[in-house]
C-alpha cells in the first residue's frame, strides 16, 4: 500500500493548477492515517434497531457489546483483540484524543444512546474501545458497532456515515421484516458503501416458516445489483442473531474463513477504491472547468487532467490485481 501511495504522490507533484493540487493534497492528507492503518476495519451498519449489536455478539459468540430490544448504540464502538479484557473511551479534547479507562459495569452508561444526556462520562466521546481475548479477532481484524442510520437523532446518521468512509468491509444489516422499505435506503447510502459490502437480513425468527422463502426471493431481487467486489457475488445471509440458528453459524464461519483469510487484500482494495472514487470526482470536475476556461488556463487544466487520468488508470490496475491475487 505504501509503495502505491508513493507512486501516486510522485505523480501529483507534477500537477500545475494550484486549485487542483490543493484538492488532491487534501484528499491524500485526510486519508493518510486510514491508508496506513495496520488493521482491517469491519463495520456493521444499518437502520436503528436492526440487531447490529446482537449480530456482533453472535459472531464473536460472546456478549461483548450492549444489545437491547430497542435502539441503543450511540457511539462508534471498536472491538479488538487484547490478551486481557480492557475498556476505554476516546474523548475529543481540543482536537486531540484523550484515552479514559472505564470498567465493564460502565459499558451501558457510555455506549447506550439514551444515557447520553444524563452522564458527564459520555460528553465528547468519539469512540469506545473494547479489548477481548477472542480468537476471531486475533489476526488483522477489528469489528466496529455503529449507531443506526435514519435515527430520529440525525447526529447518529452523521456519526455512522463519517465512520464508514474509513471502513474496509461493510456488513449492511437489515430487518428481514422491512425489506420492502429498502429500495430508497440502498439508493441513498450504497454509493458511499459500495466496496466490500455484504448484506445480512436479521430477525428471520420473526417470520413465519411459510413466508421465509418469499422473503429470501424478494431480498435477492433487491440486492441483485449490489455485489461484493472481492467475490463478485451478491452476498446475502438470512439469520436470527437472537436465536443463534444454523444460518447464524454459517455466517459466523463465513466471516472467520473469508475475512480472516483475505484481511490484507480487503483493506488494500477498499482503500485504493476510496482514493479512486475521490480522485475521480476531481477528474470529472476538471472536464467541466476545461470547457469554461480561457486558453492559458485550459492548457494547465488539460495537463492536470492527463496526470489524474494516469493515476486513475494505475489505481484501477492495482485494484484489479489485488482482487485477482
Amino acid at each position: 500500500m505504501r509503495e502505491i501511495l508513493q507512486i501516486i504522490a510522485h505523480k501529483t507533484k507534477n500537477l500545475k493548477n494550484s486549485s487542483t493540487k490543493k484538492m488532491v493534497d487534501e484528499i491524500m492528507h485526510n486519508n493518510q492515517e486510514f491508508f496506513c492503518y495496520p488493521k482491517t476495519k469491519v463495520s456493521l451498519c444499518g437502520r436503528f434497531n436492526t440487531g447490529k449489536s446482537a449480530l456482533i455478539n453472535a459472531i464473536l459468540q460472546s456478549n461483548v457489546v450492549v444489545s437491547r430490544p430497542i435502539s441503543s448504540t450511540g457511539v462508534i464502538t471498536r472491538v479488538y483483540y487484547n490478551p486481557l479484557e480492557s475498556y476505554s473511551l476516546i474523548k475529543s479534547n481540543c482536537g486531540t484524543g484523550e484515552v479514559v479507562p472505564f470498567s465493564a459495569e460502565q459499558l451501558t452508561e457510555v455506549t447506550v444512546k439514551d444515557n447520553f444526556n444524563n452522564s458527564k462520562n459520555v460528553l465528547d466521546i468519539s469512540r469506545v474501545d473494547i479489548g477481548i481475548p477472542n480468537v476471531f479477532l486475533q489476526g488483522d481484524i477489528e469489528i466496529y458497532d455503529t449507531p443506526g442510520l435514519e435515527d430520529s437523532d440525525n447526529r447518529m446518521t452523521d456519526v455512522t456515515m463519517n465512520h464508514l468512509n474509513h471502513s474496509d468491509f461493510i456488513i449492511f444489516v437489515i430487518d428481514a421484516m422491512q425489506l420492502k422499505d429498502l429500495k430508497e435506503l440502498l439508493m441513498k447510502y450504497y454509493e458511499r458503501l459500495g466496496k466490500n459490502v455484504i448484506f445480512v437480513a436479521n430477525k428471520m425468527d420473526a417470520i413465519e416458516e411459510k413466508d421465509r422463502q418469499e422473503i429470501k426471493d424478494l431480498a435477492r431481487v433487491y440486492f441483485s445489483n449490489y455485489y461484493n467486489p472481492l467475490t463478485y457475488n451478491s452476498d446475502i445471509f438470512f439469520v436470527s442473531a437472537r436465536t443463534k440458528d444454523n444460518d447464524m453459524t454459517e455466517l459466523s464461519s463465513y466471516f472467520r474463513k473469508f475475512i480472516s483469510t483475505n484481511a490484507t487484500k480487503i483493506a488494500v482494495v477498499s482503500r485504493l477504491s476510496i482514493l479512486k472514487y475521490e480522485l475521480l470526482k476531481i477528474y470529472e470536475m476538471l472536464k467541466g472547468l476545461i470547457e469554461e476556461s480561457d486558453r492559458s488556463k485550459k492548457k494547465l487544466l488539460m495537463d492536470d487532467k492527463k496526470i489524474l487520468s494516469s493515476i486513475l488508470i494505475e489505481l484501477k490496475q492495482q485494484i484489479t490485481m489485488k482482487q485477482l491475487s
